[in-house]
């Protein structure tokens, strides 16, 4: 029993130490708490981290500024969106172009006055007027009260421009097409007693079959959401003719008319959304069409021509 007695004792004695040592580490720590130095300490570490956040603050707003000051510099040396390496441009799938020979030299000949250029599109030789783009096809009459004149057309005209640089592209226009001219051949009298009598004796067939390229080099200078596109081409087409006459008044022809154009445009591009476009501006061109009669005993027919014109075109744009 008395040791039983002894171990309560210790058990007593154990439990009150350790809650004398609770009791003054609980103390200890609230002195610490209270401590001024330690207060000081503290204030001190929490002024330097505010102060290195303002720093940091401070150093990313100078850059914000130095950023925004640097951008109008930064953007007018670099290209636009439209205008940067890589763009593929269709430009020329639809649309109308005029123009006409402001001085010329030579004439048409027999070659009927219809033509279709290295440029696209068909009209008069040393001219060309009407509906221009990737498929042109048309068909004209004239009446001449006792007999007429017809005019039937298609001519497939690809035309692409590729950015190999920042503001340069590189491009081509082609086109191969054909055309059929009926023309009535026209004889008449002239009584004493009376006005001319004119009759058609028949009509004259001329069939012309064309195909071209006109490669080009541009540099387009974008200002605002325009683009202003001049380009340089330098092209070739040959047309190879064949007229079916009216026997017993003209017999059958054949002839090779071969035509070098140089052509200057000045487009001003629009961009109407992400890839439509829309062109416009004058042209100025130096067109020359060589002929080479095979079964004529005439002189060649040749061509020369200086003129100018307006055109514009819907097309696509590829990013």
């Amino acid at each position: 029993m008395f040791s039983n007695t002894d171990s309560i004792d210790q058990t007593r004695r154990a439990g009150l130490a350790s809650l004398t040592a609770l009791f003054t580490l609980f103390c200890a720590s609230e002195a610490r708490a209270e401590d001024p130095e330690i207060d000081s300490l503290r204030a001190r570490v929490e002024r330097a981290e505010t102060e290195q956040r303002l720093r940091e603050r401070e150093a990313a707003v100078k850059e914000r500024r130095r950023e925004m000051l640097e951008a109008p510099a930064r953007v007018a040396h670099e290209p636009t969106r439209f205008s940067r390496r890589g763009r593929l441009v269709f430009s020329e799938l639809a649309g109308l172009r005029a123009s006409t020979p402001l001085a010329g030299v030579g004439g048409i000949g027999g070659v009927g006055g219809l033509g279709i250029g290295a440029l696209g599109g068909v009209g008069v030789l040393g001219g060309d007027t009407g509906p221009s783009g990737l498929l042109t096809f048309g068909s004209t009459s004239t009446d001449y009260g006792f007999a007429g004149a017809k005019t039937q057309y298609v001519a497939f005209n690809p035309s692409i421009d590729y950015f190999v640089g920042d503001h340069l592209t590189l491009g081509v226009s082609a086109t191969a097409g054909r055309s059929r001219v009926t023309t009535p051949i026209i004889s008449g009298a002239v009584p004493t007693d009376g006005p001319p009598v004119w009759t058609s004796a028949g009509d004259a067939t001329w069939t012309s079959y064309t195909l071209g390229a006109t490669p080009r080099i541009g540099r387009p200078i974008d200002v605002g959401p325009v683009t202003l596109w001049p380009k340089l081409g330098v092209g070739y087409a040959a047309t190879r003719s064949e007229t079916v006459g009216v026997p017993g008044v003209t017999s059958g022809q054949s002839m090779l008319a071969r035509t070098f154009t140089t052509e200057l445009t000045f487009d001003a591009l629009f961009r109407l959304g992400e890839y439509v476009t829309f062109s416009v501006g004058p042209t100025a061109y130096y067109r020359r069409t060589d002929t080479s009669p095979s079964d004529v005993r005439t002189a060649s027919p040749d061509f020369e021509a200086l003129g100018m014109g307006f055109r514009g075109h819907l097309g696509v744009t590829l990013p």
